[in-house]
């Protein structure tokens, strides 16, 4: 694919592509010429290692040049979209802008695939250390990103995607058992994680702009900004204003007034709105895949009984803990306006990374492996620390009474949940908030006396069966009975924990 991206253009971003192409070539046949002759010699060359650490370094800058090269040239050509003034020469830009944004897309996925590949010498391969996602959406803010229209969006969000599984399988810890019986590392694991960070970036985004664009709408809906005094809408607070630009692309290119209410904004505000919640179904659908990927070894101690592997720890995906952020919560939280399809593709997300946390962190206590189990704890942390006010808040919309006693329900903001509806996926909601518990009674950061509190709130769990009511005490039964069977789906019947 890189190959044919650098072929069909003739610019800036495809002649680095063909640089960063040819440079690999060359890179993987010295590679291949130095571990022959080191074969066939049977020594080993004092200065090979300082030569090939030489090259990398070369590569690297030229690397970080190729990509400078390319987002310099996708900026260009964006810019020329915004100025075009015919129909004519705005197609040819845009046509322009699509080749060079594939031809940066192609670079980054080039350049991410061999930083996480050694050549046959054992060496690593020339790639920059940093990671090329940020380039890719404009910056931690995606400031890029947001100014992209909906076909650009969705090749960026595709090419984040795959840059943050490349970085994930670079950093995963390759673990080899010796026939000593030794445990040694091979791999590297970095705190810091842009691909995610990126990937984040761009999810906020669609999301921030989903919510307004909703708002917007159902404001205009009521008869908002047609000028009528007596109309639905004259009771109800004005939306937040859009930004500029997403003000511009809403009107559409109609002067009729900065409100957009004509029919052709309101088309243009329905057509974005829209690109927004695919893009977003299809991000949180990847994500899940991503979080429910696991690595898994065995030790030396090891041991097979009744078909369990006895020993083996299951290694939570590396960046997992990265994307449970505020991000992934605000995506559950009944504030914004978030449709039901979403909020459950959402919650099917949070689900699989409490799944996954309490198998690593059940293997990781029956393996006896310290790091594993802390990993694991820090993954439940965030878990608690960012998704669970709003899987707690979201309960909250379909059984009322788990409000504390004499405390109202707050104003929704313009667009949450009303407080009389269901937020529409009920159940999901109980499903993963009984996976979410069992993640954090398996890792120790919640007590049994935090989870039953949780479970029964506001009332006392010595209390509860008494002062609840008979559909409060339904609720609370099914999440009892759904944490029993995902404790008992998680333990062995041979782990001495689980027992």
């Amino acid at each position: 694919h890189a190959e044919t991206a650098a072929a069909r253009g003739a610019s800036d971003a495809a002649a680095a592509l063909r640089e960063a192409i040819a440079a690999a070539a060359a890179e993987d046949a010295a590679d291949a010429n130095d571990c022959s002759a080191a074969e066939e010699d049977g020594t080993v060359v004092e200065n090979q290692s300082q030569n090939q650490n030489q090259n990398q370094n070369q590569n690297q800058n030229a690397a970080r040049e190729w990509l400078a090269a390319a987002a310099r040239a996708v900026a260009i050509a964006e810019l020329a979209c915004a100025d075009a003034a015919t129909p004519e020469t705005r197609a040819a830009a845009d046509a322009a802008a699509d080749a060079e944004l594939a031809a940066l897309c192609a670079l980054c996925v080039l350049l991410a695939r061999r930083r996480g590949t050694r050549g046959r010498g054992g060496k690593t391969r020339g790639a920059p250390r940093d990671s090329p996602s940020l380039a890719l959406v404009g910056g931690p803010n995606a400031e890029a990103f947001r100014a992209r229209p909906g076909v650009r969006r969705a090749a960026t969000l595709r090419a984040s995607l795959r840059l943050l599984q490349l970085e994930a399988e670079a950093a995963a810890v390759v673990t080899i058992v010796s026939d000593e019986g030794t445990v040694s590392d091979e791999g590297t694991v970095s705190d810091a994680w842009p691909a995610a960070t990126a990937t984040l970036a761009t999810m906020a985004v669609l999301g921030e702009e989903f919510c307004l664009l909703r708002e917007h709408a159902r404001w205009r809906a009521a008869g908002g900004g047609t000028g009528d005094d007596h109309g639905i809408a004259s009771h109800l607070p004005a939306p937040p204003p859009l930004p500029p630009a997403l003000e511009a692309v809403v009107r559409g290119g109609d002067a009729n007034g900065a409100n957009g209410a004509s029919s052709e904004g309101a088309e243009a505000l329905l057509e974005r709105m829209e690109e927004c919640h695919v893009l977003l179904l299809h991000g949180l659908h990847a994500l899940r895949r991503h979080v429910s990927h696991r690595h898994s070894w065995v030790s030396s101690s090891g041991r097979n009984v009744g078909g369990e592997t006895i020993g083996g720890v299951s290694m939570i995906t590396p960046g997992a803990r990265a994307l449970l952020s505020p991000t992934l919560g605000a995506f559950l939280h009944p504030r914004f306006p978030f449709r039901a399809r979403l909020r459950r593709r959402a919650l099917r997300l949070v689900a699989a990374a409490a799944t996954s946390t309490s198998l690593a962190s059940s293997a990781a206590t029956a393996a006896g492996d310290a790091d594993a189990k802390a990993a694991a704890k820090a993954a439940a942390s965030a878990l608690c620390e960012h998704v669970w006010p709003s899987l707690s808040a979201l309960l909250e919309v379909d059984h009322p009474a788990r409000r504390a006693a004499g405390v109202t329900a707050a104003e929704s903001e313009r667009g949450a949940i009303s407080t009389s509806t269901s937020t529409g996926c009920a159940r999901y909601v109980i499903e993963t908030s009984s996976r979410c518990i069992s993640a954090f009674l398996r890792s120790g950061a919640w007590g049994w006396g935090r989870a039953e509190r949780e479970i029964c709130a506001p009332h006392a769990p010595t209390a509860f069966w008494k002062a609840a009511g008979p559909p409060y005490r339904a609720l609370a039964l099914r999440m009892y009975s759904r944490l029993k069977a995902r404790s008992i789906s998680h333990w062995s019947p041979y782990d001495p924990v689980g027992v």
